[in-house]
């Protein structure tokens, strides 16, 4: 039977679920890839990083982290556009990982990709 809590209590159960929905954190951003060379040693430290973003998340922002010689940093925050480049980066291993970032917060993290800077002449 249904009765005016019932209908109360879906009615309660429907905006929880939307409120959800809409203020869900971003996926992760996937299909991590580097462009500009062909192979994962890139001369003269010149590269871009590009990546896809999550499923259903085309208002998401997104923060890139590099991981080199034991350290972490930020490289670029809230920048909509899936890909950045590189250019002038030191002899170095460089891991990098992408998180999107949306006004409910931030989302997973990507899965990390790595790349060898060799700017020694052939």
């Amino acid at each position: 039977m249904v009765n005016k809590k019932n209908i109360y209590f879906i009615g309660i159960l429907f905006s929880i679920i939307c409120i959800y929905l809409i203020l869900a954190a971003p996926n992760a951003p996937t299909n991590l890839v580097f462009n500009n060379n062909a192979t994962p040693n890139y001369d003269e430290g010149t590269f871009t990083l590009n990546w896809t973003s999550g499923a259903g998340d085309a208002e998401s922002n997104y923060s890139i982290y590099v991981f080199s010689n034991g350290s972490n940093y930020l490289i670029a925050s809230n920048n909509s556009v899936t890909g950045y480049s590189f250019s002038n980066t030191t002899e170095a291993n460089y891991t990098f990982i992408v998180q999107a970032v949306n006004e409910t917060g931030f989302g997973a993290n990507s899965s990390n990709i790595s790349i060898y800077v060799d700017t020694t002449a052939p």
